[in-house]
């Protein structure tokens, strides 16, 4: 007891001697304290705000390049199901002939499983590839893409499920309907997408160091997740907290208990309101923070140094001001690209918009009255016969002549207005494969017995092979076109490397042109021969110039009146060893 009455009069004696020195360290020690909990509490929120806003970023731009990917599924299925000689095959019950047309659509997009058609009562009747033991003939009304392409006759992309043929993998669908001649619904063509094919790129976005992105249909089915193999069975996420509010099309982030109920999950989702699917986001907390924490820690060691060191306070202070500029310059960042990128979704909903109506236009206003001058052309030929000269029905042939060739024109109108809003998908393409199936193509259907075609040995591109093939195939066309007034046709097809590029050509020994009119070239409906002497539609070069251009190249020609022509062509710069 003596002992501690001595140590109690010893501290006071130091207090007392010390009084305005300790009042004053301890008022420094408060303040610290106080602007350390404020600076605490603000770095805290801004943290979290810039944490929670980065996943939300990320869900809603991973949402919108699905609904990109999505998008251009549904132009590849309109784009087949438009074709002319499909849509008479189908309009003619012809199946297996309409199939062969898409035998070449698996290969061509690796996503893509099967393809098939069916009745407009859900019939199937062809499909590419035939699978072993055999679908055709069964009726698939009961099946999603079905219910949902039928309910308006629109394109429409179905849930996931289990096909019915062996092996039973799981897949979606594209549906789309064939319309024939008279705008009635001939039959469905439906293109089954692998999963796992399909979504394989998803692995490559940024979810986090321990996060996960994973896709659900509009049922809330799983279509895709990295932990889960897509083909072994099909998992009902439809309970999920985050996946209830994807579905109701509601776009956030939020803290939700995981798995695990010691661990919380940061989740952000975003939906895809043109399709009803989703896409989620999702990352333990303690990962999407462990930035904040180890910052926290710093600060605390700094708050620690501050009570000793009178001047690291100042230094505090700074770091405060700094971190809130920063997260000021950080707000205003965010709104500048959200208005940016909200100006730029008008304007492409905009000249969706248009485009959607110029192709409506096109496909009814423009097709009812050929359509109506080549049957009553027909009929007026078939039932007055007996009372026209051959002046007369020569001239009902050439209306109807005229007429089919406006069809023509109309289906190149809108190939080339379809291109102005595909998606180059790049990928490494064989051009000796792609040139050589084109130019089978083109023996088979054109009389090309007297066509000897040279082919050197093409290098390989990075290009969009579907693109691609109509730079090929027109280019090819034209070439076997122009030289068909010569007893001998010579068509020769390679490349060279010049300053750092693959240049491909197609030379022809054909008619030739003026290169006085070489403005006109590869404009559209600009043709620089007769339509008599070559017939065509003016538009084949124009959609070459435009594929070559959206894949950063350029295109050329050089030609000497009935001497031939060659064509040449860049994808920019030449891929290195």
């Amino acid at each position: 007891m003596p002992k501690t009455n001595a140590k109690q009069g010893l501290w006071g004696e130091i207090f007392r001697g010390h009084k305005l020195p300790a009042l004053t360290a301890l008022c420094f020690v408060v303040i610290v304290i106080a602007v350390s909990v404020q600076g605490y509490k603000l770095i805290h929120k801004e943290l979290v705000e810039s944490a929670l806003s980065k996943r939300s970023s990320i869900a809603y731009l991973s949402a919108e390049l699905l609904t990109e990917r999505f998008d251009r599924l549904v132009d590849v299925a309109i784009s087949l199901s438009t074709r002319v000689r499909f849509r008479a095959l189908v309009q003619a019950g012809a199946w297996d002939d309409a199939g062969i047309i898409l035998a070449e659509v698996p290969d061509a997009f690796s996503y893509i499983d099967r393809v098939f058609v069916a009745k407009p009562d859900g019939t199937l009747m062809v499909d590419m590839p035939e699978l072993p033991g055999g679908v055709r003939g069964r009726n698939f009304q009961h099946r999603d893409w079905y219910q949902g392409v039928s309910r308006e006759w629109r394109p429409y992309i179905s849930e996931v499920y289990q096909r019915a043929a062996e092996p039973k993998i799981h897949v979606f669908a594209v549906a789309v309907p064939i319309e024939d001649i008279a705008d009635r619904v001939a039959g469905i063509l439906v293109l089954q997408v692998s999963l796992g094919t399909f979504f394989e790129w998803t692995r490559h976005l940024d979810a986090g160091s321990e996060g996960n992105l994973y896709v659900v249909d509009r049922n809330g089915t799983l279509a895709f997740h990295p932990g889960y193999e897509s083909d072994v069975q099909l998992l009902d996420f439809s309970g999920s907290p985050a996946v209830r509010r994807l579905l109701q099309g509601r776009r956030g982030v939020e803290t939700l208990p995981g798995i695990n109920p010691r661990e919380d999950m940061v989740v952000a989702y975003g939906p895809m309101p043109n399709h009803g699917w989703g896409l989620v986001v999702m990352e333990p907390e303690k990962a999407v923070f462990a930035a904040k924490n180890t910052l926290f820690r710093r600060i605390l060691i700094s708050d620690v140094l501050l009570i000793l060191l009178v001047f690291s306070a100042l230094w505090m202070a700074y770091r405060i001001k700094g971190q809130r500029i920063q997260a000021e310059q950080d707000r205003e960042a965010k709104a500048r690209l959200e208005n940016e990128v909200s100006r730029r979704t008008q304007a492409l909903e905009e000249a969706n918009r248009e485009l959607e109506s110029f192709s409506y236009s096109v496909s009814h206003d423009l097709r009812a009255p050929l359509r109506a001058i080549d049957g009553f052309s027909e009929a007026l030929v078939e039932d007055c016969a007996e009372h026209l000269d051959e002046y007369g029905k020569h001239k009902l042939s050439r209306i109807r002549e005229n007429a089919h060739r406006m069809g023509m024109l109309i289906d190149d109108i809108l190939r080339f207005s379809r291109l102005g809003r595909t998606a180059v998908i790049p990928g490494k393409v064989d051009m000796n494969a792609l040139v050589g199936e084109i130019i089978a193509d083109i023996q088979n259907t054109t009389d090309t017995d007297s066509v000897h075609f040279t082919v050197h040995s093409l290098p390989e591109a990075r290009c969009d092979r579907a693109l691609m093939h109509q730079v090929w195939e027109n280019l090819l066309s034209n070439a076997v076109k122009f030289t068909g007034h010569r007893q001998e046709r010579r068509v020769e097809i390679g490349a060279f490397e010049q300053a750092g590029e693959i240049v491909y050509y197609v030379k022809d020994n054909g008619s030739g042109f003026d290169m006085k009119y070489y403005d006109k070239l590869f404009g559209v409906f600009q043709r620089l021969h007769a339509m008599e002497e070559f017939p065509g539609t003016g538009v084949g070069l124009a959609i070459v110039r435009r594929v070559v251009t959206s894949h950063g190249g350029r295109i050329w020609a050089q030609s000497t009146v009935d001497q031939g022509a060659s064509f040449f062509f860049t994808l920019g710069a030449a891929p290195g060893p």
